[in-house]
């Protein structure tokens, strides 16, 4: 039995024993009705005034509708998430307005939001229910290797721009906050099976009740994916992974709510991963699979504070993890500890306070490729924050001001202020302004590792094999952003609502490589180094404008489009024979993206949704504009039952999205997908 089976069966067996027995020997089946309507397959579409009316907590910390939250915020619904056909969290983003999602190959996305898009974006924070998922390795996301039970989503909160103030100290150029349903709302059982070109997808989740107060769920998702891009040379050459996880919610006779969540995941990758070497034949091609399993358990408790709405909540969570490849090899242990408390004070203020604990813990595996001279590190932060809203007109004008206090054991303290003003000229129309401060906190590869990068082997001018390294730096420092944003949001007519932002973001200290030497050296076998060091060495700035309307002409009928451009204008220092990297980042974000998404309800049994994305092109990669057409046609024959053709990237049979920067090797181009889902609810 493998690993992976043994995990599933463990967790299983661990779900059923917490959450008190089998399925079956909980409330009888037509007691559980009432309570299934909401999993329902609902083929109508939300109103304006209803999703305007969204409520969301990523930009405050507390509940507040999309209308009046002073930043630029998306969110995107679980259904609409299930409309497109999305089978990953990654596609799922494509949604957002100013998120830039390229797929490099069939496994790895590069996603970002208002650019510094890579592989390894560190710019980004996303939080999974709560807990923050980046890799304190490269401090970026590890997307398909966090596999998501799609099924269960509630919402997908989008902010553009800096959240460090109540976040993290990695929030620099967006967040990112998935929330999963609560166990209140997904009883009873649903089974989606999906298959079609070299894909397959099966997602299972049973969910019942414990008594009056108590619902519990279990779930397990499996996805399987070839290698359907037509360019071969290193990437993925296709993968399979296994979700299996358990839920579950409870109140207290106190009012409070509380949470517990189990999940295990394994993601198996197929590669052909590049490996240098100072011997013949210098580089060779090794076929391997790249493994990465996981543990997790959150535990999150919500109580009622005062007469006047206040509210105290705190969650933990502890994360192991996994990994192994020809490349490196890592384990990593993540403890994390988070409260907050929200109470209004008199008639003009909303304070919003809280601390946090995060211990991370690595061990990692060196090789002829990844060096670490430091194998073993814990890296620590503890932050605290304030924020308070205070009303300086009812209802017509609002000053937000806070500022997180963060402390990490490698660069120690990091201040992280905002101010953002909020004015409602009218009832349906929002104005607000913003200046903040964020910083990205060192990656444990920009301090403290040697990359055997590349080789150049002997020639007539050179006779020996030329060796590039890339260095950590010990005294790499944060990299720092000061933002300044202005939004509009307006329900223009009953039926249409526009939003509207543009920013002028200025960096400091953001990560160049530069040369600092290069020797001759005599073992294993005579061969020349040239080595390089990570340093805080490129500033400049970013402007651009996201702008999005919803329209819904008909109650059955919405359409959703959006318009981003970014301009980059950064200065690195000029070193002769180096290419200056500025423009290779500049290259990562297309000037400007254009996304269309309709939705279609043409009866009560049949619906339709559309979705287009045109990408200005990527001239540092030579890859060149191309627009792409996703559609899905979903039948119903009841309200259980669903049937659904999805077709990706329809208008052409392959095309190209980003360059594989960091995993090397030619751009790869991913060909056109047709898949049939079934989706069972009982």
């Amino acid at each position: 039995m493998t690993s992976r089976s043994i995990s599933t069966i463990l967790i299983r067996t661990l779900a059923l024993s917490i959450l008190g027995g089998s399925p079956a020997a909980t409330t009888p089946l037509v007691a559980q009705e009432a309570a299934w309507t909401n999993e329902t397959l609902d083929p109508t579409v939300l109103s304006l005034e209803e999703l305007l009316a969204i409520r969301i907590t990523s930009v405050s910390r507390r509940p507040e509708s999309i209308i009046d939250a002073a930043a630029a915020v998306s969110v995107i619904s679980g259904r609409e998430i299930e409309g497109i056909g999305a089978t990953t969290l990654a596609s799922a983003l494509r949604l957002a307005p100013g998120v830039q999602v390229g797929r490099i190959d069939t496994f790895n996305n590069a996603v970002s939001a208002r650019g510094f898009n890579d592989v390894s974006a560190n710019k980004l924070l996303v939080l999974l229910d709560g807990r923050t998922i980046y890799n304190q390795l490269f401090s970026g996301v590890l997307w398909n290797y966090t596999p998501v039970f799609l099924a269960d989503l509630q919402q997908i909160e989008v902010i553009r721009g800096p959240g460090a103030t109540l976040w993290s100290a990695n929030a620099v150029n967006g967040v990112i906050n998935v929330t999963s349903k609560s166990s209140r709302d997904t009883l009873g059982g649903l089974l989606a099976v999906s298959h079609g070109d070299e894909y397959s997808n099966v997602e299972a989740r049973y969910g019942w009740r414990n008594g009056d107060d108590i619902t519990s769920r279990i779930y397990v998702r499996w996805d399987k994916s070839g290698d359907h891009g037509i360019t071969f040379g290193q990437g993925s050459d296709g993968w399979d992974s296994i979700l299996a996880g358990a839920r579950i919610d409870g109140t207290t006779g106190a009012d409070a709510d509380w949470m517990l969540m189990f999940e295990s995941r394994d993601v198996d990758v197929g590669n052909l991963t590049g490996i240098p070497s100072i011997t013949t034949p210098y580089f060779t091609n090794i076929a391997e699979t790249g493994t990465r399993s996981g543990l997790t358990g959150i535990m999150r408790w919500t109580q009622p504070i005062g007469s006047k709405g206040g509210e105290w909540s705190a969650q933990m969570f502890v994360d192991h993890s996994q990994h192994t490849d020809v490349a490196f090899g890592e384990k990593r242990t993540i403890f994390d500890l988070d409260t907050q408390a929200y109470w209004p004070l008199g008639q003009r203020h909303e304070v919003v306070a809280g601390l946090g604990y995060r211990v991370d813990r690595d061990d990692l595996t060196s090789t002829a490729v990844y060096t670490f001279p430091q194998e073993k590190f814990s890296a620590e932060s503890f932050n605290v924050f304030i924020q308070d809203e205070i009303s300086l007109h009812p209802e017509t004008l609002h000053l937000i001001a806070g500022s997180k206090f963060e402390y990490t054991n490698t660069v120690h303290w990091e201040v992280q202020p905002s101010l953002r003003l909020s004015w409602q000229p009218s009832t349906n129309q929002r104005v607000w302004a913003a200046v903040s401060r964020a910083a990205r906190t060192p990656a444990r590869s920009e301090r403290n590792v040697r990359i055997f990068s590349s080789i150049s082997p002997p020639s007539p001018t050179v006779p020996l094999p030329t060796a590039v390294y890339i260095n950590g730096n010990p005294q790499f420092d944060s990299e720092d952003l000061v933002a300044y944003e202005l939004g509009y949001r307006a329900r223009v007519t009953p039926n249409l609502s526009l939003d509207a932002a543009v920013f002028l973001n200025r960096y400091t200290g953001i990560r160049h490589v530069i040369p600092v030497g290069s020797s001759t050296l005599f073992t294993p076998t005579p061969h020349i180094a040239v080595e390089t060091l990570a340093v805080n060495a490129i500033d400049g700035t970013t402007t651009g404008a996201e702008v999005s309307l919803n329209w819904h002409p008909l109650p059955s009928l919405q359409f959703n489009s959006s318009i981003s451009v970014i301009d980059y204008d950064l200065e690195a220092p000029a070193i002769p024979g180096i290419v200056d990297s500025t423009q290779a980042i500049a290259g990562t974000t297309p000037r400007f993206e254009v996304k269309f998404h309709a939705t279609w309800s043409i009866n009560e049994h049949l619906s339709l949704n559309l979705f287009l994305d045109h990408r200005d092109e990527l001239p540092a990669s030579q890859i060149p504009a191309y627009t792409g057409l996703d559609a899905r046609l979903a039948w119903r024959p009841n309200d259980r039952w669903e049937v659904a053709l999805t077709g990706q990237d329809l208008l052409d049979p392959s095309h190209a999205e980003f360059p594989a920067t960091f995993l090397g090797g030619p751009v790869r181009e991913l060909a056109r997908t047709v898949f049939l889902t079934t989706q069972l609810r009982f």
